[in-house]
């Protein structure tokens, strides 16, 4: 009986000190929970618009913008989010391309085998975090053999209700990490506008939905690291430009996100195109190797031949026929995928429609925790090396974002 009390004592004691349950749980880690809320700009988190949130925000947290990858849109950047690096590195340079190396055409990039740098759900896991993923874009699956031990695909059967009933449940069954999407206000903006009735109804029943989840998820875990924030922002645009219209007498396939667009062609037909594009009011275009640097897109060959970005309230349309052109212009009231950056050449002037399309763009950011009070403007690359600082997560190799400075 005396070997076996200390043989307990001895299995008691190494628990504690290494801070692990009998199941290989890290108790001296925080719970941690990121949210991204599709579509919700920064200029529609604010006092009047999500005032419950506002206000558990200024009490126990810190607020800040993030800024977008580009194409500020919802694969890349929630990729961006989870793997720390730039689209022309982790792969996902767009929601759908052309990928000449395997002659296909990928209608959706939001899976795992497109995926070419560690997620940080991977990075977790690995380090043996017990890690949820509930509707992530590219969480559909392992990557080079490693998934999260709890990881569902995105439903759009399953309301951001039920979704936040989920995150509960793991964090109830000793989940650590948490990262979950919910919808925002990404089909409202699209459909209605960018802070249209309906905009601002979501907005309001986001607010109550999240902000009655927090108190009691904070009641049960009082230590737990909250982060909430968005893929992009949202413009109301209103003037269409037609790529294939206006380059009918080019061989081309065209994938337009509203703001921006990819073009492939032929190498003989490149700068007659760009010649075109870039006499057109409005419009900006440039061959892959020559995309500005500090758009992260030009070393990649999922890249378009030719990247094209529309000036607001300029956006581009990939329709053939009429009949798309109804289906498109029914989800193009509000529109993203502009320039996220606010100058694309450090040597010249800020342009002001450059400065016009990122202020639309960027990213609501939220932190709910401790009382760290305004955080300033940073990159979407920045939120994967935070949260994995915060569990002392080793990367598989460096990233290009930096953990963000107040929430170490």
């Amino acid at each position: 009986m005396k070997r076996l009390f200390y043989d307990l004592l001895f299995a008691l004691t190494l628990i504690v000190l290494t801070g692990n349950t009998i199941q290989g749980q890290t108790n001296l880690s925080p719970k941690v929970v990121l949210f991204s809320l599709d579509g919700i700009g920064v200029d529609q988190f604010n006092e009047q618009m999500m005032p419950r949130l506002w206000k558990i925000m200024k009490e126990t947290g810190g607020w800040g913008s993030s800024t977008p990858s580009n194409p500020a849109m919802t694969f890349p950047s929630h990729v961006s989010i989870a793997t720390g690096v730039h689209p022309e590195r982790h792969g996902i340079v767009s929601n759908s391309y052309y990928d000449s190396s395997a002659n296909e055409i990928v209608k959706s990039s939001a899976f795992v085998e497109y995926l070419s740098e560690e997620p940080l759900w991977v990075a977790s896991t690995r380090k043996g975090i017990r890690t949820a993923v509930y509707h992530w874009p590219c969480a559909t699956g392992a990557w080079k053999g490693i998934a999260p031990e709890v990881y569902k695909i995105f439903d759009k059967k399953v309301s951001d209700a039920e979704n936040l009933d989920r995150c509960s449940e793991g964090l109830s069954q000793g989940i650590q990490f948490v990262m979950a999407y919910l919808s925002g206000t990404d089909t409202e903006g699209h459909v209605y506008g960018a802070l249209s009735a309906e905009v601002l109804k979501k907005l309001k029943l986001t607010d109550d939905l999240l902000a009655d989840w927090i108190v009691v998820t904070r009641q049960k875990y009082p230590n737990i690291r909250i982060i909430l924030t968005s893929d992009h922002g949202m413009a109301s645009p209103t003037k269409k430009i037609n790529l294939y219209r206006l380059l009918n007498e080019f061989d081309i396939k065209v994938f337009a996100f509203g703001g921006s667009a990819f073009i492939y062609t032929k190498s003989d037909q490149i700068q007659n195109i760009l010649k075109k594009l870039n006499s057109t009011p409005g419009l900006r275009a440039w061959s892959r190797s020559d995309i500005p640097s500090e758009l992260h897109l030009r070393n990649n060959s999922r890249t378009g031949d030719i990247y094209v970005v529309a000036d607001l309230p300029n956006w581009l349309s990939d329709s053939k026929n009429d009949l798309e052109a109804i289906s498109e212009i029914n989800g193009r009231r509000g529109a993203h995928s502009y320039i996220s950056t606010a100058t694309i050449n450090p040597k010249m002037d800020q342009r002001k429609e450059d400065i016009q399309a990122s202020a639309s763009m960027a990213s609501f950011f939220v932190f709910i925790g401790k009382q760290v009070g305004y955080l300033g403007t940073f990159d979407n690359i920045d939120i994967a090396p935070t949260i994995a600082e915060w569990f002392s997560i080793k990367w598989d190799s460096p990233r290009d974002g930096k953990s963000i400075k107040l929430l170490k």
